[in-house]
C-alpha cells in the first residue's frame, strides 16, 4: 500500500504549483499596480491574468513572468467593479491555472 500512495505521490507532484497570489489591498482603474506572490524553487514562468467572475472576461496583464522576481508593476486597464481576481497561468495554456488571488475591487479611474 506504501509503495503506491509513494508512486502516486510522485507522479503527481510536478503538477502541483506553489504558487500564491496576494491580494491587491487598492486597486484604481488604469493606474499602475504592483502585483506581489510567493513562490517555490521549481515554479514556472508564467502569464498574470485578470480575470472578472461576473463577466468571465480575462485580461493579460503580463506574460512569461519571472517566478523568482516575487512582483511586478501592471497597469490596470479601464474596468472597475468587484469580483476581479488575478491569475498565473501557464503561458502555452491560459486554461492551466497555477494561482489565484481572493476576490477583489477595483475602483474607477480619477477624473
Amino acid at each position: 500500500m506504501f509503495n503506491k500512495i509513494a508512486l502516486v505521490a510522485a507522479v503527481l507532484s510536478p503538477l502541483v504549483h506553489a504558487l500564491t497570489l496576494n491580494t491587491p489591498a487598492s486597486a484604481v482603474a488604469t493606474e499602475p499596480l504592483l502585483v506581489t506572490w510567493s513562490t517555490t524553487p521549481g515554479d514556472q514562468p508564467f502569464s498574470l491574468e485578470l480575470a472578472n467572475s461576473g463577466s468571465g472576461e480575462q485580461i493579460a496583464l503580463a506574460n512569461n513572468v519571472n517566478p523568482a522576481d516575487e512582483s511586478i508593476t501592471v497597469t490596470l486597464p479601464n474596468v472597475s467593479g468587484g469580483g476581479f481576481t488575478l491569475e498565473a497561468v501557464n503561458f502555452g495554456d491560459n486554461a492551466d491555472v497555477f494561482a489565484t488571488s481572493a476576490p477583489f475591487s477595483i475602483s474607477a479611474p480619477p477624473s
